[in-house]
């Protein structure tokens, strides 16, 4: 069975860190991680495949010829175990049921999108940016700076729709904190 190998996992979480910051506000939806695919797309592998497509495996996302690329699995499960991406589920009572609990929506809390508006931040994009392809030359020679915030504004935007779509109808319940919105109850 093919696996991604330590390299290209590297790679996913260093772009990963280039294309988001640290948040201390716990915010219910900044970065989705992923939900019912292909419902709910995993923004941020989503990304990575865009800037990166050689680096995935999977439908629809770049070459998928290497048996060492990542999946999307393996792409959240190695960020949930850096220990720098926290995993928060977020879930939803399906409309006209009192059992039923959807799957939900995976959000990753302590991280933010790279404000592509704010100067600081388009800063911190440059020096990240450089960083990483100084780390990763071989791959990431070919990456510019333009072609990594088209990719982040459409991630953005993709995440706030996803997020207004996972908030904004029915009870949710959030099994990491075990908050139950019972107010909402028939």
């Amino acid at each position: 069975r093919p696996k991604a190998s330590d390299s290209t996992l590297n790679l996913a979480l260093a772009f990963a860190n280039v294309i988001t910051l640290p948040s201390e506000t716990r915010q219910p939806c900044e970065i989705v991680g992923s939900g019912q695919p292909p419902v709910v797309p995993d923004v941020l592998f989503s990304a990575l495949a865009s800037c990166i497509p050689s680096a995935v495996r999977g439908s629809g996302h770049g070459q998928g010829s290497s048996r060492n690329s990542v999946s999307r699995a393996e792409f959240s499960k190695y960020l949930a175990r850096s220990g720098a991406y926290i995993r928060h589920r977020i879930r939803r009572r399906l409309p006209g049921s009192r059992e039923l609990w959807t799957a939900g929506v995976l959000t990753w809390w302590n991280r933010r999108w790279v404000d592509t508006t704010d100067p600081e931040d388009r800063v911190q994009l440059a020096r990240s940016l450089g960083c990483f392809v100084h780390a990763f030359p071989s791959v990431a020679n070919h990456l510019d700076l333009d072609q990594v915030v088209g990719a982040l504004q459409r991630a953005t935007s993709a995440s706030q729709e996803l997020c207004h779509e996972a908030l904004g109808v029915g009870e949710c319940y959030s099994r990491d904190t075990h908050a139950h919105d019972r107010s909402r109850r028939p």
